[in-house]
């Protein structure tokens, strides 16, 4: 596969190139070239603001790199990722298989690798987060719950402490896609053609 992806940090751009095994970095504010990073394998680039997450899911090996020097600021040579969520505030939010094949999400603080948290469960909803079906807001992972005659739910999963809250949505919806509006009003749109507004 010759895939492409950029990512937006708060300072930096960051091209990453799988046909070639690089990672271009780029200045947002002037577009000059800062750095590129090159490896012998094909990898996985999970950014964040202080550092990328170079994934290797042949080897199973993961390190963080300082995009400007180079510097390896640490290693795991026990990460089995799925694939990654989201990036926010220093922290890390992964999909992961554990050695009994669980899937399971976990917290990594990105300045030291170390763990701060992983939550598993055993539905459908969990196992399928995905950015297509997930979003971060005000310090929550939000996700979509689909229930069985009790209707839908949005799962809240609390960044720093794997916390968990839902809010229940009428049986009668069907919600496709949420639409945050600041202020803790939410747009959830449905696939009959309506839109709900909620306040949390």
């Amino acid at each position: 596969e010759n895939g492409a992806n950029i990512y937006f940090r708060e300072n930096h751009l960051l091209f990453s190139s799988s046909k070639d095994k690089m990672v271009y970095i780029y200045d947002r504010n002037t577009s000059s070239l800062l750095n590129t990073l090159e490896e012998e394998r094909d990898f996985t680039v999970i950014p964040g603001d202080n550092g990328v997450i170079l994934y290797f899911s042949d080897l199973q090996i993961a390190k963080l790199v300082n995009p400007i020097t180079n510097e390896i600021l640490w290693e795991d040579d026990e990460a089995k990722y799925k694939n990654w969520l989201y990036s926010s505030d220093g922290i890390i939010l992964l999909k992961y298989v554990d050695k009994e094949k669980n899937i399971k999400i976990k917290a990594i603080d990105l300045l030291t690798g170390n763990t701060l948290w992983t939550i598993a469960e055993d539905t459908d909803s969990f196992k399928e987060i995905d950015y297509d079906n997930s979003l971060i807001y005000d310090d929550y992972l939000i996700y979509l719950s689909r229930g069985v005659g009790n209707g839908d739910s949005l799962e809240l999963i609390n960044i720093s402490t794997s916390e968990k809250s839902n809010i229940a949505l009428p049986y009668v919806y069907s919600i496709d896609s949420i639409e945050i509006l600041g202020n803790n009003s939410w747009l959830l749109f449905t696939k009959y053609d309506l839109v709900l507004l909620i306040n949390r």
